[in-house]
């Protein structure tokens, strides 16, 4: 199970916007489930539970209360996966491609360096629609990967951004 790709179900998307539906999910909850996008394992959420302070079993109960599942249709070897940090791989030819991996990108990045902030920089992300509104919030990202530890490997996944976002 660890292994496997994590989904959010159509209740877990109704548990998000409407929060009085589930008043059993508390905030690290909510901020894990908000999290659950299809491209991580079990193990990934497990990582970023501990980081969120959430509870040990959060991953067993966003599943028991119907709210995560098992991506069947996908296994991490099948799953997209990221450019290597500063590689040369190819960046995807594709404009809403690009779009698509710099949003996973900086998702990332923001539950790397962001801490707690993590939850609303990924919803300010997901609201983007375009590339120039993704370039706007990555000063923000910029500023958090300055006053990281590992800055090194931050200014790496940021130049991937840009270079997914840009013409």
């Amino acid at each position: 199970m660890l292994e496997a790709l994590f989904h959010k179900t159509e209740a877990g998307a109704l548990a998000l916007k409407e929060r009085e539906r589930f008043p059993q999910l508390t905030p690290r909850m909510r901020s894990l489930l908000l999290q659950v996008d299809g491209r991580k394992t079990g193990s990934e959420l497990v990582e970023l539970s501990h980081s969120l302070g959430a509870p040990a079993d959060c991953l067993d109960t966003l599943q028991s209360l119907g709210l995560i599942a098992v991506d069947t249709s996908a296994t991490p070897a099948a799953a997209p996966s990221a450019p290597a940090h500063g590689s040369s791989q190819a960046m995807p030819s594709d404009p809403f491609e690009r779009l698509q991996e710099a949003t996973r990108l900086m998702n990332k990045a923001a539950s790397d360096y962001l801490g707690l902030k993590a939850l609303f920089f990924t919803l300010k992300v997901e609201k983007c629609a375009n590339r120039s509104e993704l370039k706007q919030l990555l000063g923000e990202l910029q500023t958090a990967v300055a006053k990281s530890r590992d800055k090194q490997r931050g200014e790496l996944l940021i130049a991937d951004i840009y270079s997914l976002l840009s013409e």
